[in-house]
């Protein structure tokens, strides 16, 4: 069986050997940041395949710990506040998004639209920054801290497509079972990859929500490999023809002054990968 990008993806067999708790913990962990609206017990159990006195005995330990809420009112669990603070911690390790905001946030001045900063972390992409413009409709299409396989969504797509081949192929394939439940086959981000390198930048063009698009552009360290990405979302309208080349001429602008102001830093993230 293929090795996928998340704990989750593993069908929740619950397999011995010495990281047995932690693959428990990333199951668990994974199906409530999937469920904002909070999961009962016996809803866990069927996700997770745990049985009901591990995840309980697991719920009552990662709630002590500040990894869970428990919900008296309707007896959920909620996702809780430390892996939050955890992940601002590790977003920031290299501090990217703390010196490249200015930049990010005048694109989202200028476009009016949605800007967005990801890291690349094994086999998906993180979200660890967003900036939002001031037209009407917006396109909160990714939170700060979520996750995706690598290649779902534009800024995802960057960071896959201008990988080297064998990279790529590999990441590909290794990500095959994260990606269906965004009905993302292999055959299809093949064909998004070849695109993504004949345009020079990656285009989501309402691939993941209908009516809203997104182009991405990959930021490289000094050895030209894909660390982080930046991408722009609109509503699909504002993201075609000329201005959609206008707006991945923009990021491709700020790639180039990111990567020549702070390559050190991105040297660094590239330890990360």
């Amino acid at each position: 069986m293929k090795e996928s990008a998340t704990q989750a993806e593993l069908g929740g067999a619950e397999r011995g050997g010495e990281h047995q708790n932690l693959r428990r913990m990333s199951l668990a962990l994974d199906a409530l940041a999937r469920a904002p609206q909070g999961l009962r017990l016996a809803e866990i159990v069927s996700l997770t395949k745990l049985g009901k006195t591990t995840a309980h005995r697991l719920m009552t330990g990662l709630q002590e710990f500040g990894w869970v809420e428990y919900v008296e009112e309707d007896g959920s669990y909620q996702l809780g506040f430390r892996p939050l603070t955890l992940a601002l911690a590790a977003a920031d390790r290299y501090g990217l998004g703390r010196l490249a905001a200015a930049r990010l946030q005048r694109i989202a001045d200028d476009t009016e639209d949605t800007v967005y900063l990801s890291l690349r972390s094994g086999l998906e992409s993180i979200c660890v920054a967003r900036y939002e413009g001031d037209f009407p409709v917006k396109t909160l299409t990714l939170s700060v801290g979520a996750r995706r396989p690598l290649g779902v969504g534009a800024g995802s797509l960057a960071l896959l497509a201008f990988q080297d081949e064998q990279t790529m192929l590999n990441i590909i394939d290794r990500t095959s079972e994260a990606r269906a439940r965004y009905h993302f086959s292999d055959a299809t981000l093949q064909k998004l990859v070849a695109d993504a390198q004949a345009r020079g930048y990656a285009l989501n063009d309402g691939m993941l929500v209908s009516g809203m698009s997104a182009v991405g552009v990959p930021i490289r360290s000094s050895a030209g490999v894909p660390v982080a990405a930046i991408s722009v979302a609109a509503i699909s309208s504002r993201l075609s023809g000329d201005r959609q080349h206008e707006v991945a001429r923009r990021l491709q602008d700020a790639v180039t002054e990111i990567e020549s102001s702070w390559q050190s830093a991105l040297d660094l993230t590239t330890l990360g990968v």
